[in-house]
């Protein structure tokens, strides 16, 4: 079984930006095995949110009033605590044996994302 330290769930919550009501990232959460946070902040994405798809996010206008802006929480997590359990490879289960390093998803990713919509 492998450690808590190699096992990190990620989840997301996402809003519709603009007219054409793209996802954006309103949430993300992250835990280990063990179920502890290692990080869970609501985002403020970058654009106009014109959708909150609360029924099936649970985001509403007041939660987004104190978001984290989406830049700061990409370098939060490339950078930050979660990072350090982001980076460690874990069992890939497509592959025995084999291990493959965990990827965040494009919007959080560090860097350019040339090519990428953000998340």
């Amino acid at each position: 079984m492998a450690s808590s330290m190699e096992v990190v769930a990620m989840d997301c919550e996402m809003v519709g930006l603009g007219p054409l009501r793209e996802s954006g990232l309103a949430r993300c959460s992250l835990v280990d095995l063990e179920g502890t946070v290692l990080y869970d902040k609501f985002i403020r994405p970058e654009g106009q949110i014109t959708d909150y798809r609360t029924r099936v996010s649970g985001v509403t206008p007041q939660l987004m009033e104190g978001a984290t802006p989406f830049s700061v929480a990409r370098q939060e997590v490339s950078e930050g605590h979660a990072a350090r359990h982001l980076q460690t490879p874990s069992p890939c289960a497509h592959s025995p044996g084999g291990r493959q390093a965990p990827r965040l998803p494009p919007g959080l990713r560090p860097g350019p994302q040339e090519g990428h919509a953000r998340a």
